[in-house]
């Protein structure tokens, strides 16, 4: 039970610094933060309508995401190698 009670608390409190966030910021951010909303509800009533087809495109976004990430990852090691084999000056 303290480990639902800590983890409710935890979340009301990210909700009022969420919403004392939005309320001092500026009229561009309010905006932002009200178009994110929309977005948020639209994505979520197209997931309850298709949750497998949203699956599958989240699937292959991680994917994508991670052949990205070996990419970039195995040209920082070449480069590092070939930086370390420099002689040294």
């Amino acid at each position: 039970m303290s480990k639902n009670s800590n983890a409710m608390m935890a979340f009301v409190a990210g909700v009022a610094a969420g919403a004392a966030a939005v309320f001092f910021s500026d009229e561009g951010r309010r905006e932002q933060a009200k178009k994110a909303a929309v977005d948020a509800v639209e994505k979520a009533k197209q997931v309850a309508q298709d949750p497998k087809a949203y699956l599958q495109s989240a699937s292959e976004a991680v994917g994508e995401t991670m052949e990205d990430v070996k990419d970039r990852t195995s040209r920082a090691t070449k480069a590092a190698k070939k930086e370390l084999s420099k002689p040294i000056k």
